[in-house]
């Protein structure tokens, strides 16, 4: 319980980042995402690279040699869940 309420304390700014930005969000005009045809080249191989970073080179949400705990998935999956 201690690591939970240490990991909470420790994310509480990215929490609080992560809910401004999500109701800044809600403030703006929708607009239909791109489709991967109407990207660049160069669009399109920074989308991959960005999608790298967030889920790992493989994928799965881990970056390889990275234990999951330190990946974030933690963060991703609370937030997944959180009424709005």
């Amino acid at each position: 319980m201690a690591e939970s309420d240490a990991l909470e304390e420790q994310f509480a700014g990215v929490d609080a980042l992560i809910a401004q930005a999500e109701a800044e969000a809600l403030q703006l005009p929708e607009k239909p995402a791109a489709t991967a045809e109407e990207l660049t080249e160069q669009e399109r191989r920074e989308v991959e690279s960005a999608i790298g970073l967030i889920y790992g080179e493989d994928r799965r949400g881990v970056r390889p040699g990275m234990p999951r705990e330190h990946t974030g998935s933690r963060l991703r999956h609370r937030h997944a869940h959180r009424p709005r």
